[in-house]
């Protein structure tokens, strides 16, 4: 299934895609303020965010930092239950943007 879609492109050349995502995934995004209003939209009863090629690869790096901050377990070594959610999230829009 491929979840991403280039949606327009803008007077400055930017490409606007958009990537579907889980509930749960834009759950744990919002929950940790890694996405506002107007990166996401509701279309038949799916969940897409929206963005160009800029946005997704700082979202991919905040995803990183927080999983070195709040994911691992503390030897450093262990993903934890965050930390899962995170590398979902992360697998889910590389996999999107990056097919």
């Amino acid at each position: 299934m491929n979840n991403f879609e280039q949606v327009e492109t803008r007077p400055d050349n930017s490409i606007i895609q958009q990537v579907k995502i889980k509930k749960n995934i834009y759950s744990f995004l919002k929950e940790y303020n890694l996405i506002n209003e107007n990166h996401f939209i509701f279309l038949d009863r799916s969940i897409y965010l929206t963005g160009n090629k800029l946005y997704f690869d700082k979202l991919l790096d905040k995803l990183t930092m927080l999983l070195v901050k709040e994911g691992l377990e503390e030897n450093g070594e262990e993903v934890n239950a965050i930390g899962e959610a995170i590398e979902d999230t992360i697998d889910a829009v590389t996999a999107a943007i990056d097919p």
